[in-house]
């Protein structure tokens, strides 16, 4: 799942400005949507968003799925990050510039960002971030997405130099993913290299401040009261949980036990919609689910095993549901 394919705090904070509910969330791969059904709970300070998945790690460079690095968003910000149309934006950054060989990009960073433990964001923390997922040793399963930057340089204080191996197209996309977050130096420098000590802990520059992590049983965030957006945060606070059972979190929106939910058993998406205490929206996704079949290893490196896979999945009854 893309950034485009989950409810961002931004959304949430929008919706609880021009709404009177909060919301509950799918996403429909077939019909290449997000739906939001509104429950009465919108007024709360603190929300709570049920999750159809556990947690894995809060490193968004060795977190494995979307829903994790998603709600780490509360905590942790990019240097670019997507808008609606999912071009690249600036977030940390001012904007960049490209040579004319496309090898080398020169990005110029905001100042008076702080991150949660007073420290002032600025190039070393770029390159410290960048250094640390680009060591061929590092162990983090992003690694692969970045090992086209060939070095990181630090111009100035407020400006970070990217050289490349090749041209690549997309880079200035890549660092607006969900996995380039910035880290606290600090943070990055007390795990010593192992990125156990980043997977239980963090410490960014975003609108909330982790309170609790438990991977198995919550995630709380407060308001961060030194964010440098001003009026941002509106809440003051989030608990996400996992809730794997679908008709469990269903039932939480509309009990109000949860806010929001992601995702929403498609087929009960109707009977939402029916719901008049519940407010329906569907957004547009670019969601994707497909398979990856690794061919150098057995028995994937056989051809016929391949077509056997193939033959037995029902397409018709994956688009109708």
């Amino acid at each position: 799942m893309t950034n485009a394919a989950f409810l961002t705090l931004s959304h949430c904070e929008h919706l609880l400005k021009y709404t009177k509910r909060a919301a509950a969330l799918t996403a429909a791969a077939a019909s290449a949507a997000l739906i939001l059904a509104a429950s009465p709970a919108a007024q709360a300070k603190h929300i709570t968003v049920a999750l159809s998945a556990a947690f894995t790690t809060l490193d968004s460079y060795d977190s494995p799925d979307t829903i994790t690095k998603a709600v780490a968003r509360a905590v942790y910000e990019g240097l670019f990050t997507f808008d609606k149309d999912m071009n690249p934006v600036p977030l940390l950054a001012e904007g960049y510039e490209r040579s004319a060989d496309g090898l080398t990009y020169t990005v110029r960073l905001k100042k008076g960002v702080q991150f949660h433990d007073g420290t002032e964001f600025d190039a070393e923390a770029v390159k410290l971030n960048f250094d640390r997922v680009l060591r061929p040793n590092s162990g983090l399963t992003r690694r692969a997405i970045y090992t086209f930057i060939d070095t990181v340089r630090v111009v100035d204080k407020y400006t970070v130099q990217f050289t490349l191996k090749y041209p690549h197209g997309g880079f200035i996309r890549r660092l607006a993913m969900n996995n380039t977050m910035m880290v606290c130096p600090s943070l990055i420098k007390a795990a010593g290299g192992n990125k156990a000590g980043l997977a239980l802990k963090s410490c960014g520059t975003g609108p909330y401040i982790q309170e609790e992590f438990n991977p198995s049983e919550k995630f709380v965030v407060k308001k961060n009261p030194n964010y440098r957006i001003k009026g941002l945060p509106k809440l003051d606070g989030i608990t996400f949980i996992p809730v794997l059972e679908n008709s469990t979190r269903a039932a939480m929106i509309r009990t109000g036990e949860a806010d929001f939910i992601t995702t929403v058993p498609l087929e009960q998406i109707k009977s939402l919609e029916a719901d008049e205490t519940l407010n329906v929206t569907a957004i547009p996704s670019i969601m994707q689910k497909h398979l990856d079949l690794n061919n150098f290893f057995k028995p994937f490196s056989d051809k016929r095993v391949r077509q056997a896979i193939n033959y037995a999945i029902n397409k018709d009854a994956l688009v109708k549901v």
